[in-house]
């Protein structure tokens, strides 16, 4: 099944329209550079606790503070990583998933005025209970912010793994 993570560029956009950029993830039976596969989906929703220690007091009671926030971790792997099927590569070639979560990495999560609870969203069909679609007008806005995104390239297997972290945002801005 298709796993899709997606990039709005306009308020309303929706992961169909052409202004959307998309990594289509667990996609292809067939080798080929390009390809990406989500190998794990960690979904968190942690709670803040606080100490509360009393002046003159030796104890530390302890108060909960309600939810930090709701966060999602994206395991997954990008074969062929140096653009090439095999050793035919020059070295001028590169992996076209990797070059497009990496500006995705350098770019802005919120647009000023349009798009201002995360830019990214998903559609995680291998985990159905989770999609995420932003949405960036209304009572119920919502998107996902990208935290970071971490790369471990193995040279020797042409493969590079990830980790990316996104946060989920909502918010009422009317």
């Amino acid at each position: 099944m298709t796993d899709t993570i997606y990039k709005l560029f306009n308020q309303d956009d929706v992961i169909g329209s052409g202004t959307t950029e998309r990594i289509l993830f667990n996609d292809a039976i067939v080798d080929a550079v390009g390809n990406a596969y989500i190998t794990r989906v960690n979904h968190t929703r942690p709670k803040a606790i606080s100490g509360n220690q009393a002046l003159g007091q030796g104890t530390r009671d302890q108060q909960p503070q309600g939810e930090l926030g709701e966060f999602y971790t994206i395991e997954g792997v990008v074969p062929f990583m140096d653009g090439t099927l095999d050793a035919s590569g020059d070295g001028t070639q590169s992996n076209a998933t990797i070059d497009l979560m990496e500006s995705w990495e350098d770019n802005l999560d919120v647009i000023d005025g349009q798009i201002i609870h995360g830019r990214f969203g998903f559609e995680l069909n291998t985990v159905k209970k989770y999609k995420l679609t932003p949405v960036s007008s209304g009572n119920t806005q919502i998107g996902l912010l990208w935290v970071s995104l971490d790369w471990d390239f193995n040279l020797i297997l042409n493969i590079a793994k990830f980790v990316l972290k996104l946060k989920v945002d909502r918010g009422d801005s009317n």
